[in-house]
């Protein structure tokens, strides 16, 4: 299990550690090392049975304690001898429906489905979409085969203007995360919006990617409009797509156009991570609360 930290500081605001003032997690322990050991980038793992508690330390201070509760694996049951069975021809049912156009939604829906090619996350709580991408490994969308964290739902191929509104801030020092909007065709051709960090500044890219080769449409590395909560919008007319932005989810400012010939039959909100060190890589949670459709 992979842990994190966050900072809660005098003003009320909290911040994913290491945060801007250079607080950072110095040290990872459990309770019982029996039960579970941690390493010093917050990767638990189980050794037995029992409860302990996972705690960070930042300098002299010692975070709150998470309690984890370890289960025995399961007992196989026996085996036993098989026996035969009388089997019943049963009549199929209709056949599904062709994907159609992108469907709009607060996450409550059952279409939505988690693609974590090397590890990650999605929950739903209170109408928002929870996305984990864990630190200490590279989860990076540009990557021939797509490595990044997305929840996407299955579209025709047809036209559509989708937003998404993101409520998690980002943190210029989290460099190399992206938090955004990816259409797909297949793993190694599809289009992604996003917001961008690289350590200094918060920013904003478009990419295509064709045959796994990535193009640069846009690539603001200071996106000073940058405000939480951010609106993103990602259009498509035959091979045309309009990419905007938003601070209140009305007003919209287009930032690119471009072409791209992969038709997506996927789409939904992403999260990524990349550093030249992997172990290095940043944790991101990616918060959305909708994902909205033009009709």
């Amino acid at each position: 299990m992979q842990f994190t930290a966050y900072g809660t500081y005098s003003d009320g605001s909290v911040s994913l550690l290491p945060d801007g003032q250079g607080n950072a997690v110095t040290a990872w322990n459990t309770s019982n090392h029996e039960v579970a050991q941690v390493s010093s980038g917050g990767n638990a793992k189980a050794m037995d049975a029992g409860t302990v508690d996972v705690e960070a330390v930042i300098g002299d201070l010692e975070a709150s304690s998470w309690t984890v509760t370890i289960s025995a694996p399961p007992v196989a049951p026996p085996v036993r001898p098989a026996v035969p069975v009388t089997t019943a021809t049963v009549p199929a049912g209709p056949a599904p429906a062709a994907p159609g156009a992108a469907l709009p939604d607060a996450f409550a829906g059952p279409f939505w489905r988690l693609e974590a090619p090397v590890g990650g996350t999605a929950s739903i709580s209170d109408s928002h979409l929870f996305l984990g991408v864990p630190g200490g490994a590279n989860h990076d969308p540009l990557l021939p085969s797509n490595q990044a964290v997305r929840v996407v739902q299955q579209i025709g191929k047809q036209d559509f203007d989708v937003s998404i509104k993101i409520d998690s801030p980002l943190f210029a020092t989290d460099a190399g995360t992206s938090q955004g909007l990816m259409a797909l065709a297949d793993t190694e051709d599809f289009v992604t919006f996003a917001l961008t960090t690289d350590g200094n500044n918060i920013g904003m890219s478009v990419h295509t990617v064709t045959h796994g080769v990535a193009s640069t449409m846009l690539e603001d590395v200071d996106f000073s409009q940058y405000q939480s909560p951010m609106f993103l919008q990602l259009s498509k007319t035959g091979s045309a797509y309009v990419a905007q932005y938003s601070v209140d989810g009305v007003s919209w400012t287009q930032v690119a156009s471009f072409t791209h010939l992969a038709s997506p039959t996927q789409i939904g909100p992403y999260a990524s991570n990349y550093n030249t060190n992997p172990a290095n890589a940043v944790p991101v949670v990616m918060s959305v609360n909708w994902f909205d459709v033009q009709q």
